[in-house]
């Protein structure tokens, strides 16, 4: 077996490597971020049939209050004309003005109204599309994000029954050994790799020259020639 110290620090590495990828996967956690973004851009898309579908209805709507109004005018005055209770020749004359007036608004009302019954439509089967593509895209999101909370509180129970190993490992390697290591965590997340049975970094696949080998057969602290992680190697059957 390799030194000790090595084998000891190898252990600290595994678990610092597993805290890393859990830290990874947490980092990673599908939050249904593009999914959003793909809700804004429909949103913003279809703002305007969306609008323009209520902007119809309503006007639809006012039309036709404003055409009951003028129906119930109508009735009124035409019953003035013939129920007897108006003779004046003037007032005659003024009520049928204001009928003839009325039944020109009614006739524009109602082309204007069924202009509009014409349109809208399919208008609105637009506007309903656009909001069942919204409506899925929201429910995305959310069964996304609800998914990404329990995973990250998984990982989160994980990441401290992990982390709870790591000062019982830390104790166990010789301070002269675990200060390179602690260096090149900091900057490299992953700080040691095992040299495999083809003489080869096990994290870049670079070539380890035999002097090396030796070395790290001896409890040296050696460093892979190319990504720079601390060497190990790692016997048969030991993990």
């Amino acid at each position: 077996m390799s030194d000790e110290g090595l084998y000891s620090l190898y252990k600290l590495h595994l678990i610092d490597s597993k805290l890393h990828e859990i830290r990874s996967k947490a980092a990673s956690l599908d939050v249904g971020k593009a999914d959003a973004e793909a809700y804004r851009a429909i949103e913003k898309e279809t703002q305007p049939i969306r609008e323009r579908a209520k902007s119809m209805a309503t006007e639809l709507k006012q039309k036709e209050d404003e055409q009951a109004t003028i129906m119930a005018k109508l009735k009124k005055f035409n019953g003035q004309l013939y129920d007897g209770s108006i003779h004046n020749a003037k007032e005659i004359e003024s009520i049928q003005k204001e009928i003839e007036m009325l039944n020109r608004l009614a006739a524009s009302l109602d082309d204007q109204i069924l202009a509009l019954m014409e349109q809208l439509p399919r208008v609105q089967e637009e506007a309903l599309a656009a909001e069942r593509q919204l409506k899925q895209k929201r429910e995305i999101v959310a069964q996304k994000q609800a998914k990404a909370k329990t995973d990250h509180a998984t990982l989160t129970q994980e990441y401290q029954n992990v982390g709870n190993q790591r000062n019982g490992a830390k104790a166990k390697v010789p301070p002269e050994i675990l200060r390179p290591y602690e260096a090149q965590i900091e900057k490299l997340k992953v700080a040691m790799a095992t040299i495999t049975e083809a003489e080869r970094c096990s994290y870049c696949g670079a070539h380890v020259p035999e002097r090396t080998v030796q070395m790290v057969r001896a409890g040296k602290v050696c460093h892979c020639e190319n990504c720079r992680r601390i060497l190990f190697i790692l016997m048969p059957g030991v993990e």
